[in-house]
């Protein structure tokens, strides 16, 4: 079984014995978000040759990775020592200037937690899980 691509102005390659696509230019910068093309696969033998023929199309997205998320919210929090536990502290929030419209794209996390915070990840939410103790927790 061989397979051949018979659009030459896409930026893939199939790999003629397993009939993976890959994509042999890079994509960035690029205005075309959809790529159609036709692939042939052939089987053959010594008395004959068969072959069919599929249309593949791929649709391009822009990467959310191409921008970092900026964080809008203060970068400090005060919290008093007596706060009760199951409160919310603050929220962070951030945002994709290029992307509006993928704003619930953006998921939070905590990096060090000591299990004294929460955070909510959709909604930046951050939540006291335990008390506080200035002379315990740093």
């Amino acid at each position: 079984l061989l397979y051949a691509m018979l659009d030459a102005t896409v930026p893939f390659v199939i790999n003629p014995v397993s009939g993976v696509l890959l994509l042999n230019q890079s994509l960035v910068g690029r205005s075309q978000g959809m790529y159609s093309f036709l692939i042939r696969a052939t089987v053959s033998n010594n008395i004959s040759s068969f072959e069919s023929f599929t249309n593949v199309q791929i649709s391009v997205t822009q990467r959310l990775a191409d921008e970092l998320p900026l964080f809008t919210s203060s970068d400090a929090l005060v919290v008093a020592e007596n706060s009760t536990v199951g409160m919310q502290i603050g929220v962070v929030t951030a945002v994709l200037s290029n992307f509006p419209s993928r704003q619930s794209d953006i998921s939070y996390s905590l990096i060090s937690n000591m299990n004294v915070f929460r955070l909510n990840t959709s909604s930046g939410s951050l939540y006291l899980e335990a008390m506080l103790d200035r002379e315990t927790v740093p």
